[in-house]
């Protein structure tokens, strides 16, 4: 059963993660594989975004969902929303290599990207993976290849909004969250291959992510105009 990680054990991930590399077969599967990293901050619509891939394009985008120890949440399914797992199998896969990437988070549980996520797809198909940008970083070293949609709120207002609308949060997460945004941010402004885009319409963004995925062109007028979005956002959180 999933769970929280004990101080103790949090400890000793902390220690021996920085070490971990995957094996060889994994990281040649990996880098054959067709994949797009969905990233930005908390409430930029994320999921909205990847959903509506899937939605409009069944047969061509696959869900990549990672790998993690903690319980579920309220609303979350095993299997759709994460792959929830036992610290037992974790350690059995760990010990293989067969995850493309680990982090411990928060001190409290293990978050992993497992190669049989990839293995699914089919020649056609794209898997659509929304991460973080530093295990975005850390999966480049493996697949140069990777296209990375940097979704931008329309405004500093609209990001708040979203984050509290998505569940009832306390201060201290809002505060967290809103830490958490500028660091991605900020690092985003700094990678050049990535897209930014807005996501402030649902259908537009969804027809722009799908045009660049499929053909890997940029549109510098929406790439631009996110980033000034994103400037102007991390302005504000300084």
């Amino acid at each position: 059963m999933s769970r929280l990680l004990t101080e103790d054990e949090a400890k000793l991930y902390a220690e021996s993660l920085p070490n971990y590399r995957p094996n060889p077969q994994t990281v040649a599967q990996f880098a054959a594989s067709n994949f797009t990293v969905i990233a930005g901050p908390a409430g930029a619509g994320k999921d909205t975004l990847r959903d509506n891939l899937i939605a409009d394009y069944p047969d061509i985008y696959v869900p990549i969902l990672s790998t993690t120890t903690r319980p579920p949440r309220e609303g979350e399914v095993n299997g759709q929303t994460y792959n929830f797992t036992d610290l037992e199998h974790f350690n059995d896969a760990l010990t293989r290599k067969e995850y493309l990437q680990v982090a411990l988070v928060h001190n409290q549980q293990l978050s992993a990207l497992h190669i049989s996520e990839v293995q699914k797809l089919n020649q056609i198909q794209t898997g659509l993976s929304i991460l973080i940008v530093q295990t975005e970083e850390e999966l480049r070293a493996y697949h140069p290849n990777i296209r990375t949609i940097f979704v931008a709120p329309p405004s500093l207002e609209v990001l708040k909004q979203r984050i509290q609308i998505e569940r009832i949060l306390d201060s201290s997460e809002i505060s967290r969250r809103l830490t958490a945004a500028k660091q991605e941010i900020a690092f985003a402004l700094g990678q050049p291959h990535y897209y930014c885009m807005v996501s402030d319409g649902v259908e537009h963004i969804t027809n722009v992510a799908h045009s660049y995925i499929q053909t890997g062109q940029i549109d510098k007028a929406e790439d631009e105009r996110a980033r000034s979005i994103l400037e102007k956002i991390l302005e504000s959180l300084v």
